[in-house]
């Protein structure tokens, strides 16, 4: 349908029907929109292998929205990255056709944006047009995803093609008894839905929901910037900013039981306190509307007991939604190098890190990724980390990568614990697992306990980093002093990986496209604000009933 023809047809129902739009003639224009929209996308995945002439690509219907140099892309800009960005574009344009009709965008009715939780393990997802496998487990219907089901070595399962199409919300206006999206609607679904009103009936605009605005300042944030900014101008992307979503304390006692027991029995330390800071890094949309959350990190600091002055970077995860798109590797690293450069900065001295990308469905930190997004293979993340250290080492003089575990340093068990344990890190899974393969005692050796670890350490000698996160210049001394004065944003749900995922899964909120991941941005801000709100309001209620006790 051509878009004079819709023009048509809008006014001849205006012609009949003066006072009002009747439901179905929207629902028709909508279908009649997304029939349009969705040929284009199948015109596009048909003819993305062929290769286009420079001259023949129409780049103006790309600068807008993708602010990227062309010779930066050079290659790529005949390939997959090309498509990738024409195809957004032409959501973005259909959108705004949409939206001069009347409709709240030019979405298909009917959408495969439903991802299911596997219950193999968290933070495992069964994508639209994945493969699933159920099975009856006292009575109960378990949904497992393809690698789990292969894990569990057991019979009885019926194979599923996740292709079942369900409606995104929509919710009822209260005044123009209009049917809109809430996600398009940017509606709190905290509230009630007799509450909703659509975009075009609000009152004022949308009040933005902003990283910086919603979170506060901290310490950790305003020195990471600081460290970014002269980046950031030089790539044009000012309108980046970072955020501490959650920060708290936490004793680091260590969970199972077997293992906890066994550190006991050779002297190891049973808990290594440390402070979670969960950090996200934002872009704003350019007129101030909405922020866009594409970097999100969790990270353990030891700020006292065995491993004071180490650092683990527990979790990382993007979603592709950074801008300039051709910039992201870069930028990514930049953000951890301007990480390592703040914690040496208040005294830490080393960074840990396992390159462990997620399996193909998996999600680390966000729920929902671009169907496009390319997930990192072991080598890539290594390689990915590697060049972040070596980036590092010349823009921030830090010390660097040591490249190997030195055991002749150390002269019992406990000893090497306390250098490799973390909380959920690689060496508490390997440790566990030998335990439960062999029983340990007291009696273990020094030298078998040394053989297991240094096969450990060759096995996986290509994934393992130790960050000397120091200036070269620095004078290496073991008093280490944590000089950090920020305030800590405790969180029921941003303080672990699992509690974040499953807010997410709570409100499905997604970061597949830019559209759900703008959405998913504010619920979350606001959900953060609220926390912080309440958390608040009983701490000055304590304050006063100790003055009242006084």
């Amino acid at each position: 349908m051509s878009k004079n023809k819709i023009k048509k047809l809008v006014e001849l129902e205006k012609v009949n029907h003066p006072d009002q739009s009747t439901e179905n003639f929207e629902e028709n224009l909508r279908r009649d929109i997304s029939t349009d929209r969705q040929k284009f996308l199948e015109f596009l995945d048909e003819n993305k292998s062929l290769k286009w002439e420079r001259n023949e690509i129409p780049t103006q219907w790309i600068f807008e929205a993708w602010p990227t140099d062309f010779d930066e892309l050079g290659e790529k800009m005949t390939s997959q990255v090309y498509f990738k960005m024409l195809k957004e574009e032409v959501v973005y344009s259909f959108d705004g056709w949409a939206r001069k009709l009347g409709l709240c965008c030019s979405a298909v009715s009917k959408q495969v944006t439903r991802s299911y939780i596997c219950n193999g393990g968290r933070g495992c997802e069964i994508r639209a047009g994945g493969t699933y496998f159920t099975r009856e487990v006292d009575g109960v219907q378990t949904m497992f995803c393809k690698s789990h089901k292969n894990k569990s070595k057991t019979d009885g399962w019926t194979e599923h093609l996740n292709d079942e199409e369900e409606d995104e919300v929509r919710l009822r206006c209260r005044k123009c008894k209009r049917y809109a999206h809430v996600v398009c609607s940017l509606f709190d679904v905290t509230r009630s839905p007799e509450l909703f009103l659509c975009k075009r009936c609000l009152v004022n605009k949308c009040e933005p929901i902003l990283a910086t605005k919603a979170l506060g300042e901290s310490k950790i944030a305003a020195h990471m910037m600081a460290t970014l900014n002269p980046f950031f101008i030089t790539i044009g992307c000012e309108n980046t900013t970072v955020a501490l979503l959650s920060s708290g304390y936490c004793d680091g006692v260590v969970q199972n039981t077997k293992l906890r027991e066994w550190f006991k029995a050779v002297n190891a330390p049973e808990a290594n306190p440390f402070i979670y800071k969960h950090i996200g890094v934002f872009q704003n949309s350019g007129d101030g509307t909405h922020d866009v959350q594409f970097f999100d990190m969790i990270v353990h600091e030891y700020v006292c007991g065995e491993k004071k002055g180490s650092v683990h970077l527990h979790y990382l995860d993007t979603n592709d939604h950074f801008r300039p798109y051709a910039k992201k590797g870069i930028a990514y690293r930049q953000i951890i190098a301007a990480y390592w450069v703040y914690a040496e900065s208040v005294g830490f001295v080393d960074c840990h890190i396992h390159a462990c990308p997620p399996q193909k469905g998996d999600s680390w930190l966000f729920w929902g990724h671009p169907k496009s997004q390319h997930y990192s293979t072991e080598t890539q993340l290594s390689n990915f980390y590697a060049k972040t250290i070596d980036e590092a080492k010349e823009n921030h003089n830090i010390v660097g990568h040591h490249p190997k575990f030195d055991l002749t340093k150390h002269n019992s068990i406990a000893s090497i614990i306390k250098e490799l344990y973390t909380e959920d890190g690689l060496w508490q899974k390997l440790i566990v697992s030998r335990l439960e393969k062999k029983k340990w005692s007291s009696e273990e050796t020094l030298e078998s306990f040394k053989t297991f670890v240094k096969n450990s350490l060759d096995a996986h000698k290509d994934v393992l980093f130790w960050v000397d996160i120091r200036k070269k210049t620095a004078r290496k001394t073991d008093n280490i002093k944590i000089l950090d004065r920020d305030e800590v944003f405790p969180s029921s749900f941003a303080n672990t990986r699992d509690n974040w995922l499953d807010k997410q899964l709570e409100y499905n909120l997604q970061f597949d496209t830019v559209r759900t991941a703008t959405y998913s941005t504010r619920m979350l801000l606001i959900l953060l604000q609220q926390e912080r709100k309440t958390l608040k309001r009983r701490q000055q209620a304590k304050r006063k009933c100790r003055e009242d006790i006084d």
